[in-house]
């Protein structure tokens, strides 16, 4: 028989043998006895699962440790508390650096402000709601709603794993919706001002390719010459320089790309080639004026300093803006120049399918997702296009 908290007669225990029912949502869950406080209040510790038979073995474990006189933990400790073991047990030595700090960042700066002082088995979907909406209203942007509630997600499902509450309750709020970061990819129009912007600079090839391949920018920094044939037209993308830390103590190192899926070789057009052709010759360049000072041997980099070393993201950010400023164009993320890539192939005609290959993506549903809208140009076009059918009403009339 389901309910909130109503056992069936069948599992019905007695008071140190446990009890085992099922929710309203169709998860099992079990309590098990422990004697009584000092304030005469009963101690009680509940287990959770998918199944009746696994929170049957939970419950027989607990019965059995309890017996054997092994102490067991009835308190639920603060969504602080609990953030915190868990960015340190689960996240930290499974997780790049990175991620790890991107997601200690969120717990910090917006997880814990908010919430950190609930007991975790009292967190309600209504209190992490109402966090996403009061973040929403002081500004925060799409992106970091999604980070926020995809975070808490994650860490919560933990929590079920380890019986420290019966259901996820971020799965049960609004999910955040991206608004102001679409793709803002740069008209096919304006691509040559671009390049004639560009000419002549030491990361001109650096600007073509992204454009071009669309590239991610962890993606083209990670980019080496081994990765590179020439003579046969081809470019495996197989790792992504990563930054990570603060600025004090921040460290740099080649890793692999975002997902399996990432990892790909792709053909390289004619100005493609002659642009590397042109870079490689700068960059060797750049050796012999550094001299003992050069550090390239150490990364193998296609785009490095002139001494050799992995750019800093920040640096090159300063460049891209200060390149769309001479070419006339409206400032954009980095990442529109992927974005741009994206929406060329679409407006050609080519098959998603392809789309997803070159530029890496996991799941052909992003693809579809990002680069299926239609330009207002092109609704023009294909709306001017059937006038002829409204032009015989007006002869006829």
């Amino acid at each position: 028989m389901s309910g909130g908290g109503l056992m069936s007669s069948d599992t019905r225990r007695s008071c140190n043998s446990g009890s085992i029912y099922q929710t309203k949502e169709g998860s099992w869950r079990g309590a098990v006895s422990l004697g009584w406080t000092a304030d005469g209040k009963p101690r009680r510790k509940y287990v959770s699962g998918t199944t009746k038979t696994e929170v049957r073995r939970k419950v027989e474990r607990l019965v059995a440790d309890h017996h054997r006189g092994i102490p067991i933990a009835t308190t639920s400790p603060t969504v602080a508390t609990f953030l915190e073991d868990w960015l340190e047990q689960v996240v930290k030595p499974k997780r790049r650096r990175r991620t790890y700090e991107a997601y200690e960042s969120i717990v910090r700066v917006h997880l814990v402000p908010a919430i950190g002082r609930h007991k975790l088995d009292k967190l309600t979907a209504l209190q992490v709601q109402t966090m996403l909406n009061e973040k929403r209203a002081a500004g925060a942007s799409g992106r970091t709603l999604m980070n926020i509630r995809g975070i808490l997600r994650a860490a919560l499902n933990q929590a079920m794993r380890w019986d420290f509450v019966p259901r996820n309750v971020a799965t049960l709020t609004d999910a955040p919706q991206l608004g102001d970061f679409e793709a803002n990819p740069i008209p096919a129009d304006d691509v040559p001002r671009l390049f004639q912007a560009a000419k002549g600079e030491p990361l001109e090839a650096l600007w073509i390719i992204t454009v071009w391949l669309g590239l991610r920018q962890g993606e083209v920094f990670g980019l080496r010459w081994s990765d590179i044939d020439l003579d046969k037209r081809s470019m495996r993308i197989q790792k992504q320089l990563q930054w990570s830390g603060s600025k004090e103590t921040r460290t740099v190192q080649l890793v692999d790309t975002k997902t399996e899926r990432s990892k790909r070789t792709l053909p390289l057009p004619a100005p493609i080639v002659t642009a590397l052709r042109r870079h490689r010759t700068r960059q060797l360049e750049d050796q012999l004026l550094a001299g003992s000072r050069w550090k390239g041997g150490q990364w193998g980099l296609v785009f490095c300093t002139s001494i050799g070393t992995p750019l800093d993201p920040s640096n090159v950010t300063k460049q891209y803006r200060a390149l769309l400023k001479r070419a006339g164009l409206e400032q954009r993320r980095f990442h529109d120049l992927r974005h741009s890539c994206g929406t060329f192939l679409a407006s050609r005609n080519v098959h998603p399918r392809i789309i997803m290959e070159i530029l890496g993506h996991s799941q052909i549903s992003t693809t579809m997702n990002t680069y299926t809208h239609v330009e207002l140009g092109s609704m023009r076009d294909a709306l001017d296009s059937i006038g002829d059918l409204f032009d015989g009403d007006k002869q006829s009339s």
